[in-house]
């Protein structure tokens, strides 16, 4: 509609003027909004459409599993250049990243079955591995900078557990909207990764059961499975999991 062309107008106008443009204070203040909110557009995922509101636009590159420029390093560099980087903006550049590791996986659904596939998912797991690290790295610099709690349980879940009632806590409050924004983003790029680790070992696992493919030395693949598990002590478990699961 009218809007998105408007949003898609602006984001096209900030890439023109390239990353270097955008080292002022109003410059930069433009760039750190349009990283964020000029991607308020229906945008359609593999399944359903979605429409991204207030809280999720910046999710755009994760729902449509594409990277994006702003994900680039230099964009993700150049306009901070001297200045100190907000929390806020380096828990978007691991969006961005995630985004990224969405679009390889997905070519990899669809390349050949071949060792330089299983390659490939090894690879892709190891920067889902290292991309769960970083997150959890934000998150302890979140807790170190911000005083007092980061958030409770509301006091109707309180009340209800004190009643004897269920053990969940269904409603939690936060200190304020910046605090609450950031953990419905953190939170959200963590279930999409889990998910995605879930789809790699699944993918991997029927590579490691059912060596169906065509290739002439097929049995190649297995020592691939045994570098995973060296490599990554959990991914046993996961494989397992996927497994099970499917």
């Amino acid at each position: 509609d009218a809007f998105s062309s408007h949003e898609a107008g602006i984001k096209h106008l900030i890439q023109m003027r390239g990353p270097n443009q955008h080292r002022s204070a109003l410059g930069l203040a433009i760039l750190e909004d349009v990283r964020y909110s000029c991607v308020n557009m229906p945008i359609r995922s593999r399944t359903s459409r979605i429409s991204a509101d207030k809280s999720l636009k910046m999710m755009q590159s994760l729902y449509s599993r594409k990277a994006s420029i702003f994900g680039d390093e230099i964009w993700k560099t150049r306009p901070w250049d001297g200045q100190t980087k907000s929390l806020q903006q380096k828990l978007y550049d691991k969006g961005y990243a995630l985004a990224a590791l969405l679009e390889d996986f997905d070519k990899l659904r669809i390349s050949d079955c071949d060792n330089s596939r299983m390659e490939r998912l090894v690879m892709c797991l190891q920067h889902c591995s290292t991309l769960d690290i970083d997150l959890g790295a934000w998150y302890h610099l979140l807790l170190v900078e911000t005083s007092g709690p980061l958030f409770w349980p509301a006091p109707s879940s309180v009340q209800n557990l004190e009643k004897g009632g269920e053990h969940v806590c269904h409603e939690i409050e936060f200190p304020n909207f910046h605090v609450a924004h950031l953990h419905m983003t953190i939170w959200t790029l963590r279930i999409i990764l889990s998910a995605t680790i879930m789809s790699i070992c699944k993918a991997m696992s029927r590579g490691f059961t059912k060596p169906t493919i065509q290739h002439p030395d097929i049995q190649s693949v297995a020592p691939l499975q045994n570098d995973l598990l060296v490599q990554f002590p959990g991914a046993e478990i996961l494989v397992q999991q996927a497994q099970d699961k499917y």
